[in-house]
């Protein structure tokens, strides 16, 4: 307002003029504002300009920045691809990328060898177009499951390739996704692992037939690691020990033995896996083992250490030989049997040689006596005692299996049967006796008198061990031994048809240490004078003499039982033969006999009965004195010879030169 006039204010260093109008002269004004609307006009035309130019320079700049962005991106995306496709091509793995219609997006070169074609040949193809229909159609359902459920899949599958061959891989299928969240392909990943499942199946294979060799092993086969724990055990030692398999795997080795053994074998254990500076196999040796049920058996065990991937263990190997035990026990009672019957028949013929010497002088001695009461009184007794004496020695010798039996068929129903009233009278009345006999059974090849004394024999000692009353049962039936039974009993008989004959009493019965010496000789429980001994044995000796078996089982207060099996006779040989109890006439004669006995006191005997019933009679002492008596021209009719004698001939050989020499000679 200072400024008067028409006055104009140029603003220099502007680039266009700017001007001050007074509002002084009022006629210039609208001049004035008339300019005033140009050049608005103008200064707008003229910053649309600017703004379109600094907006077109801006974007050019920023079209600039972006090209540049994306060529570095672009640069970027291609030096990716190209460290991206040597991972995927140098993969042994087939992979590939297919979109929700099944075609591939992308393969990488052990996909495309599985395939058969180059990579740019299978892109935008399916499976439609490089194999049959059925061989991909599980694929493409599996594809389609994973679309929809937008879950990994792992599983093993097998497919063909372009040759048929098949080939079994490791498949893993993923989702792809958009970055709206949306799957628009599916990913595989293929590792073919056909050679690792042959070498699998054939480790499977190998480890099955190892189990199977390892199970079908008698002897139970574990492995014990370094803390004792079992890591490993065969079905045998399962059974063995009574646990199942899964079960024993994971004990401690020490659950398997008594309590007493077990602080000891932990520190030998550790001393025999560690200390051991080989590994050896340490000597078998027989032990106590436990069962899960809490029993215990014998077990020979034999352990050896073992490396399993650089650690100590050790291989135990166990055989139960609680029947080998047991065996071994009857077979060294059976030795001891077979000696002490060898020593008892060598001393019951010596004895049943001077037996007859005395018995056959005493009975000389009383017909020379006849007549003087005295002497007769004392004969009669020095002969009963010296019958005693053969009665002993009879015993003895069917212990040693020496008796001379006459075996025959013979009822067994029917014998045991005609005994009943001599049993009877033989128990006492407070005995029950109880007959099981079978009508329909075979007949038994036995001497019946001998069979008759041990039926006796067994009632006797029944009788004594039922002081207080009781009751014995004597059963006889038929039965069959197969040869596991034998086998199993270790008898040296034959598999068929047997008489059984069970002798039980309701007694005191036999303690187990004593029973397994109830038939050697001369042993007894009894009281001194109320028995030699030498029953049971005779029994034992009869029976095996027949080829049979003998059996007891006892136990204390409840029993005694005895099984005799004698032989069956079947068919033709089955015919009963009566005995013949008239007594016998012996004959006269005038024939010349020659005796033949090491033992001539006896021999002496067997001359004086024959001059008796008039017979001639000449004796020698061995088997070279007969031949040179017979040598010298008499005219012998009989040779009566022994069987043994020491030195020189035979009984047997004597025999046999005379019938070559002498044939007229009986």
């Amino acid at each position: 307002e200072e400024l008067k006039g028409s006055a104009r204010l140029d603003f220099v260093g502007s680039d266009f003029p700017w001007q001050v109008i007074s509002r002084v002269d009022e006629a210039g004004l609208s001049g004035i504002e008339h300019d005033r609307e140009k050049w608005l006009w103008i200064y707008g035309l003229i910053i649309v300009l600017l703004s379109i130019a600094g907006i077109s320079g801006y974007s050019a700049w920023r079209l600039g920045r972006a090209t540049m962005s994306l060529e570095k991106m672009q640069e970027k995306v291609s030096e990716s691809e190209s460290l991206l496709r040597p991972f995927l091509n140098n993969n042994p793995s087939l992979i590939c990328a297919k979109d929700r219609q099944g075609h591939y997006l992308l393969v990488n070169d052990a996909y495309a060898a599985f395939i058969g074609k180059p990579s740019e040949e299978i892109i935008g193809h399916s499976d439609f177009d490089f194999f049959p229909a059925s061989d991909v159609s599980t694929r493409i359902t599996k594809e389609q499951e994973l679309l929809h459920s937008k879950e990994l899949m792992v599983g093993h599958e097998t497919w063909k390739d372009t040759n048929h061959n098949e080939r079994t891989f490791f498949l893993t299928r993923f989702p792809i996704f958009d970055r709206k969240g949306k799957v628009t392909s599916v990913g595989t990943i293929a590792l073919d692992i056909t050679e690792t499942e042959k070498v699998r199946e054939a480790m499977q294979e190998s480890t099955a037939l190892f189990k199977a060799v390892v199970d079908s092993a008698p002897d139970a086969i574990m492995i014990i690691d370094d803390s004792g724990k079992i890591a490993f055990a065969n079905a045998q030692a399962a059974r063995m020990f009574g646990w199942d398999e899964e079960n024993l795997v994971g004990l401690s080795v020490e659950q398997l033995m008594p309590e007493e053994y077990r602080k000891t074998h932990i520190a030998l254990r550790s001393t025999f896996i560690y200390s051991a500076t080989e590994l050896r196999l340490m000597a078998a040796r027989s032990v106590e083992a436990l069962r899960k049920d809490g029993s215990l058996f014998d077990i020979e065990i034999s352990i050896s250490p073992i490396l399993v991937e650089n650690k100590r263990s050790a291989v135990c190997i166990c055989r139960d030989v609680t029947d080998r035990k047991k065996m071994e026990g009857h077979l060294k009672h059976t030795q001891k049997l077979e000696a002490v019957g060898q020593l008892t028949g060598g001393i019951a013929h010596d004895f049943n040689n001077l037996l007859g010497i005395i018995i056959g002088n005493l009975d000389l001695l009383k017909i020379a006596v006849a007549g003087n009461e005295k002497c007769e009184k004392r004969v009669d007794t020095a002969l009963k005692a010296a019958l005693s004496g053969s009665e002993l020695t009879k015993r003895l010798l069917a212990f040693a299996r020496k008796q001379a039996l006459q075996p025959e068929p013979t009822a067994i129903n029917e014998t045991i049967r005609d005994m009943a009233p001599l049993l009877d009278r033989t128990l006492k009345g407070d005995i029950e006796l109880q007959l099981k006999v079978a009508d329909d059974m075979p007949q038994a090849l036995v001497d019946p008198s001998e069979f008759e004394n041990v039926i006796l024999n067994l009632s006797i000692n029944a009788r004594d061990a039922m002081p207080d009353g009781g009751k014995l049962t004597i059963e006889a039936k038929s039965t069959y031994l197969d040869e596991q039974y034998i086998d199993i009993n270790k008898e040296d008989i034959d598999s068929g048809t047997y008489v059984e004959i069970i002798i039980s009493d309701t007694g005191c019965g036999i303690p187990k240490e004593i029973l397994q010496h109830v038939f050697e000789p001369f042993f007894t429980t009894k009281e001194m004078g109320k028995g030699t001994g030498l029953g049971l044995a005779m029994v034992h000796g009869f029976v095996k003499q027949l080829k049979g078996m003998i059996k007891v089982y006892s136990e204390v207060d409840v029993g005694t039982s005895f099984h005799i099996y004698l032989p069956a006779v079947i068919g033709k040989d089955a015919s009963t033969k009566k005995a013949n109890n008239t007594v016998p006439v012996f004959p006269r004669g005038g024939e010349y006999i020659l005796v033949v006995d090491d033992e001539v006191d006896l021999a002496e005997v067997a001359s004086a009965y024959l001059s008796d019933l008039g017979y001639q009679v000449d004796v020698a002492a061995s088997a070279e004195e007969a031949i040179d008596l017979i040598g010298k021209g008499n005219n012998y009719d009989l040779v009566l010879t022994d069987i043994i004698m020491p030195g020189g001939m035979s009984g047997m050989e004597l025999h046999r030169y005379i019938a070559e020499t002498n044939p007229e000679i009986h």
